[in-house]
């Protein structure tokens, strides 16, 4: 079965990150050629995965439990200047993986980052439903800040929809001038942890190469 809230990949997109320190990475932002390069690609991921052509379906609805502002956490809508994504998955079943990059002027990486994670701790637990009367509920819970870049910090992830739960973890990561945000989620079957951390390790240097 497919999610019809695959897209909670767009998760990435729009969550930031908290973490301490200032950026003391790269300043100048990636260009679109440099992020598209930096990206994770099929030969990365394990045999038999292939690039996810429908994980732009997104599930649309209103928050009707927990602050209105928790319906930014599945907006795909992306202003940063330079934005690249990649997904993959194993099967039409699962498991999936996506990863976004997004590049900025200016202190955009930043405030994207904060208002990111100030959003998240409002939005820990919120159910949204469609027009057809479907729901999606979702909680999320802080696990860790990974030793990524100049700040990063990884969720847990989890949600039920039409009856069907689903699991995610989301690392994002900011280099300089640059977001990075990947995800792996599942119905069942997972991607293994050590793999997803292997592959979120490997978006962060390819950025760093490319910066």
């Amino acid at each position: 079965m497919r999610l019809p809230v695959v897209a909670a990949a767009a998760l990435a997109l729009t969550l930031g990150a908290c973490g301490g320190g200032d950026d003391r990475g790269p300043t100048d932002p990636l260009s679109k050629e440099s992020a598209r390069k930096a990206l994770i690609t099929s030969d990365d991921m394990p045999y038999s995965w292939k690039i996810d052509l429908d994980s732009g379906v997104a599930f649309k609805g209103a928050v009707t439990k927990g602050p209105a502002e928790c319906n930014e956490v599945l907006d795909q809508k992306i202003t940063a200047p330079v934005v690249q994504k990649a997904a993959f998955k194993a099967s039409d079943a699962g498991p999936f993986f996506a990863e976004t990059i997004t590049s900025f002027q200016g202190a955009g990486a930043t405030q994207d980052f904060d208002t990111g994670v100030e959003r998240l701790g409002r939005c820990t637990a919120f159910t949204v439903e469609n027009k057809d009367g479907r729901s999606l509920k979702m909680r999320v819970e802080k696990v860790g800040e990974p030793d990524l870049g100049d700040r990063a910090v990884e969720y847990n992830i989890g949600g039920r929809v039409e009856g069907v739960s689903f699991r995610m973890n989301l690392v994002v990561a900011q280099v300089g001038q640059t977001v990075v945000g990947v995800t792996r989620y599942a119905i069942e079957d997972e991607m293994p942890q050590a793999r997803f951390t292997a592959l979120a390790e490997l978006a962060v240097e390819r950025v760093v190469a490319q910066s």
